[in-house]
């Protein structure tokens, strides 16, 4: 009996060294994730725009493709690939706090915006590296949530969000992932059909049946409304163009959708209308200006 207890002492001392251990792992974990936390949404609280920029261009690829702030001398274009409602709101709420000489948001909100499909940036397939992006900037109840929607994601997300929280330590490094920018590579190509098709059904069907539209994008849109609303901020929505095939298939549950969301909000609607663009102003997939349409709907705006 006693041999039995001696012969166990080493096995209890091995398994007490290893539990504190892992317990000093974890805790230098959270420290540095903390530190982390601390320093990316410092920068973010820090980071001022020029006095004289009064309009600020918010969304995802749809206006970050279309809008050359270059040639807007008052504007600034924070648009980036990817970016659901959700992450916007957040980004919106810190640059409108800290930059009193906004007066006017054009908020990008196309059709696929509201499709379900987005909601894999946050919740699924694609967040390991969108939600990555924006983490530290994220409350710590998302935090967590993001990381609990994403359990087999969840380790490369918190090192994709490490390497992103590095580069943001200062958001004037130019591979910041936070506030994006103007970013248009689509030279020589113009829109398919073939490539059209496609992008539709990524975006407004799943096995076959119609998705259902983004609740939980919706409600942030919401918010950015009213965000706007409490700073006396103009929030006008902009719909970027899309190719005419590509907009006459647009599934009208969407379409009446949306015009409820903007109704609801009484928001306004920038117009392309006066725009006569072609095939090669547009990528293959039709949903996205290229260069070429770029420099046509800059104009636009410039007008």
């Amino acid at each position: 009996c006693c041999s039995g207890v001696i012969e166990n002492k080493p096995m209890k001392l091995f398994l007490k060294r290893t539990s504190l251990f892992f317990l000093v792992l974890l805790l230098l974990f959270i420290t540095a994730f903390g530190v982390m936390d601390y320093l990316v949404n410092k920068a973010f609280d820090s980071y001022r725009v020029d006095p004289k920029i009064t309009t600020v261009f918010m969304g995802d690829s749809h206006p970050q493709c279309a809008v050359n702030d270059a040639f807007l001398p008052n504007a600034r274009n924070f648009a980036q690939a990817a970016e659901a409602s959700y992450y916007t709101y957040f980004k919106m709420k810190t640059l409108l706090e800290n930059n009193p000489s906004i007066k006017k948001v054009y908020l990008g909100l196309g059709y696929h915006n509201i499709s379900s499909h987005y909601d894999q940036y946050i919740y699924g397939g694609h967040a390991k590296d969108i939600a990555a992006r924006y983490f530290f900037i994220l409350p710590l109840q998302d935090k967590l949530t993001v990381l609990a929607k994403n359990p087999i994601d969840a380790v490369e997300l918190l090192e994709n969000a490490w390497n992103n929280g590095l580069k943001n330590r200062k958001l004037e490094n130019t591979d910041n992932t936070i506030l994006g920018h103007y970013e248009n590579f689509f030279v020589d190509v113009a829109a398919r059909k073939s490539s059209m098709d496609r992008r539709l059904k990524l975006q407004f069907t799943e096995n076959g049946q119609l998705r259902d539209c983004s609740e939980f994008n919706i409600g942030y849109f919401d918010k950015m409304a009213a965000l706007c609303r409490s700073k006396n901020v103009s929030l006008i929505v902009i719909n970027t163009p899309v190719h005419p095939y590509y907009k006459s298939r647009v599934p009208e549950k969407f379409r009446a959708r949306y015009d409820e969301i903007l109704k609801k909000n009484r928001l306004n609607l920038f117009a392309f209308d006066t725009l006569t663009l072609n095939d090669s102003t547009y990528v293959p997939d039709g949903d996205h200006i290229s260069a070429k349409g770029a420099i046509y709907t800059t104009a636009l705006f410039k007008q």
